[in-house]
């Protein structure tokens, strides 16, 4: 996800390859759903092979993640540069979108309790591999195991692992992917492309 939020829509500022186009997205569940280019939606007769090959592995992975979203777990893709850009930019966005949703008179079981986010060495990873990691966290404050209020390791630790057990559980089942995880809080989760 690359671009500037504007309210509950996404304008997506630059394209992730050369020749996609650029497209608004708008949400019902949250504004920070995955905002990619789908295959369908590029002008392959400028692309390479290997141009449309990445970007449908990517769209794989993106299809996987998107469906987090309805289960309070906040989705990010190819948005920062590396694992703490990529976490401290998901949980910043997940505390604005919970406390519009409590400005606006939400419910508190309708709050991103969890992220799970990848960013742009790990499409690097896709690209070169097939494989990527999916990094995952919980929303301090919110849901298992309010880990903001955690004074040690193992309650944050243990919240989590929460959030990544449901991203394993979600991602794991989808078509056209296969995922490795060991169930530690401190590993991210290993996603393969399946061609």
């Amino acid at each position: 996800m690359t671009g500037a939020w504007y309210g509950k829509s996404m304008v997506d500022a630059r394209p992730r390859h050369e020749n996609l186009s650029v497209k608004k997205i708008s949400t019902t569940r949250t504004p920070h759903a995955l905002s990619r280019a789908q295959p369908n939606d590029m002008d392959v007769t400028e692309m390479t092979d290997a141009q449309v090959a990445i970007a449908k592995k990517q769209a794989v992975i993106d299809n996987a993640l998107e469906c987090l979203n309805d289960h309070g777990v906040m989705t990010f893709s190819d948005d920062a540069c590396c694992t703490s850009c990529g976490l401290s930019q998901a949980l910043a966005a997940a505390h604005e979108d919970n406390a519009t949703s409590r400005a606006e008179g939400g419910d508190n079981k309708d709050e991103v309790w969890g992220v799970a986010y990848y960013h742009m060495q790990d499409l690097m990873d896709l690209i070169a591999t097939g494989s990527m990691h999916i990094k995952f966290a919980a929303v301090d404050g919110v849901g298992v195991g309010d880990a903001d209020d955690a004074k040690d390791d193992e309650a944050k630790d243990a919240a989590d692992a929460a959030v990544g057990r449901e991203v394993f559980g979600h991602v794991s089942s989808r078509r056209g992917v296969t995922c490795t995880w060991d169930g530690s809080a401190r590993r991210a989760i290993e996603v393969t492309v399946i061609e």
